[in-house]
């Protein structure tokens, strides 16, 4: 899973997902090994934004564990 729809991402709406990709955070990937203080700096929410890296975690780690069989995103 490339990761490039952040909206799959609980947490993540349009809007969202357009201040993180004018961010360079335009892969899941990107998001689930940001670090908390770098998502606050483009201005998302403390609140949201331990939520938000958890989902990407969660959806990029079901991505490597897929990747290289037939349920392969990449």
């Amino acid at each position: 899973m490339e990761g490039k729809d952040l909206t799959q991402i609980k947490g993540v709406g349009k809007k969202t997902a357009e201040k993180l990709q004018a961010s360079g955070y335009e892969t899941v990937e990107k998001i689930a090994t940001a670090r908390e203080d770098e998502l606050r700096k483009i201005g998302l929410a403390q609140n949201e934004v331990k939520g938000i890296i958890t989902s990407a975690k969660g959806l990029y780690g079901v991505a490597k564990e897929r990747k290289g069989s037939f349920w392969s995103f990449g």
